[in-house]
């Protein structure tokens, strides 16, 4: 078992078939972080050579599920898959019903425009330009996810994460449906302004794994995994799959690659996974490169090598992602996209979308029974991550 005394390596450490021995978890779920759990627990103690955040990226449909399930396993590491747009939907109600389920009483305007409907492009065309809106709270629901689940989970386990695609990437997003038309410049730079905001507070991944998967290549796994509304669809076509490659390559990786090492992984050809591994193993996750002073740098307390310090400092963290702590979430994303609608529903149409979903009788309910002091401080919360519930609670 790792203990206060043990010598780490900045390397990762396969345990194929088995666990990494850690500490007893904080149960991070049902207790959440209070501020006086501060002073009870520390996390220091949980981490190992693993207790690492690495992001599986690349274009659609590059195996990165596949991959980063592969990883996970090889390393006992927590695998958590991408987010949906049906799992934001669900979140903007507080995952008591379906956000879309009143689309059909609303104005054209102020209605939900899925990834179904955008990639096949079937629907009113006044719809289907409300997309950059439902790419935009998806990116703020990646957020929650980041924090409140990835990194609240690692700090309270020692145990690391892979996370296929998630917050940081989701610029490519923006800038693919920038290139492509679907977004205009107003909204891009909005967007980006917003990006910079919300992850400023928060810690940047250890390693991105980047499947550089040719054009050709990626044609054929969507052909492959022959999901109707990709296989068929007239927005994911050669230029969306070029711009999307390009954002990678030329504005996301350089960016990261200031704060987390990058490995970019050639998909041309079969890949071995054995090597992939080995690779991964090779890799130092803890002393950043002279070219790159920054990198790591999140993880790190570098005003002091207290220890008890340190520990405050990762603790301070777990108290910034704790689902106690909602009220910080909501101050961050407290502002409004400043009059566009393509980003933000406003006026009379937002009044509308106000009244049929947000104020539906069963949000309220549910409301009223999260203020029970019971169910807010001793009760499992929701986490953003949580698979959307058979029936409404």
């Amino acid at each position: 078992m790792m203990g206060p005394c043990s010598i780490l390596t900045a390397n990762l450490v396969a345990y194929p078939g088995g666990e990494c021995p850690r500490y007893i978890p904080w149960d991070y779920v049902k207790k959440g972080f209070r501020p006086a759990d501060k002073y009870k627990d520390r996390a220091d103690w949980r981490f190992d050579e693993n207790t690492k955040i690495i992001v599986i990226d690349g274009n659609v449909a590059t195996g990165k599920t596949n991959i980063g399930k592969q990883i996970a396993k090889h390393f006992d590491l927590l695998y958590v898959p991408d987010v949906s747009d049906e799992e934001m939907f669900w979140w903007e109600t507080d995952h008591v019903f379906d956000g879309r389920e009143h689309d059909a009483k609303l104005p054209l305007e102020a209605r939900q425009c899925d990834f179904q409907a955008f990639y096949s492009q079937t629907g009113f065309p006044t719809v289907l330009k409300n997309f950059p809106r439902t790419q935009y709270m998806l990116f703020r629901y990646k957020m929650l996810k980041y924090t409140q689940l990835i990194t609240q989970h690692v700090l309270s386990t020692g145990q690391g994460v892979v996370m296929n695609r998630g917050m940081w990437s989701d610029m490519v997003f923006a800038e693919t449906m920038f290139s492509t038309g679907h977004l205009s410049r107003e909204g891009l730079m909005m967007y980006n302004e917003q990006y910079q905001d919300l992850t400023f507070p928060w810690w940047h991944p250890h390693m991105i794994v980047y499947l550089d998967t040719p054009l050709e290549q990626i044609k054929e796994n969507i052909k492959k995994r022959n999901i109707p509304w990709e296989t068929n669809s007239p927005v994911i076509n050669d230029d969306w799959i070029e711009a999307m490659d390009m954002a990678y390559k030329e504005k996301y990786l350089p960016k990261m690659r200031r704060h987390c090492e990058v490995l970019s992984v050639d998909m041309s050809e079969e890949l071995d996974i054995e090597v992939l591994y080995e690779e991964l193993e090779r890799v130092d996750l803890e002393t950043p490169p002279e070219e790159y002073p920054d990198r790591f740098l999140d993880w790190k307390n570098n005003k002091t090598q207290n220890f008890t310090k340190h520990n405050r400092f990762m603790n301070n963290m777990r108290l910034e992602c704790s689902m106690h702590n909602q009220w910080r979430m909501d101050e961050i994303m407290d502002f409004l996209p400043p009059h566009l609608p393509e980003m933000w529903l406003l006026g009379p149409d937002y009044n509308v979308y106000k009244a049929m979903v947000q104020e539906d009788p069963r949000k309220e309910i549910y409301q009223r029974f999260k203020k029970n002091p019971l169910f807010a401080w001793g009760q499992k919360l929701p986490l953003p991550a949580c698979k959307a519930p058979a029936k409404a609670r």
